[in-house]
């Protein structure tokens, strides 16, 4: 039997991780698609009450590269004066206290 590779154990943590964000997501009101090949972000949320566009970077540890933050923002620059939209790094880390973060300003109020 073959021995998986590291980078498609990574790929296969990651993509459980965005899976684990996305519900996460949507048990709090979003609408959240998964982007095909993480590209140019993991995941896209829509809060349709608020008009809000979230487009979310999924990292298990650490933080994006340089270049993928320069080109990210890039986009996010272009998109962020025709639309209502946040960038957000979702970590293993901060995932909890995102979703009680939103919760608690969106959602009980």
């Amino acid at each position: 039997m073959k021995k998986k590779s590291k980078k498609r154990r990574s790929y296969k943590k990651g993509a459980r991780f965005e899976r684990e964000v996305k519900r996460k997501l949507e048990s709090i009101g979003l609408i959240v698609f998964r982007l095909a090949r993480s590209k140019p972000f993991d995941l896209i949320g829509f809060d349709l009450e608020r008009g809000k566009i979230y487009l979310i970077e999924c990292k298990i540890r650490g933080n994006p590269s340089g270049i993928q933050l320069y080109q990210q923002s890039k986009i996010v620059s272009k998109l962020r004066p025709k639309f209502n939209i946040e960038y957000i790094i979702i970590t293993k880390r901060n995932l909890e206290n995102f979703i009680g973060i939103f919760r608690k300003h969106f959602i009980d109020h």
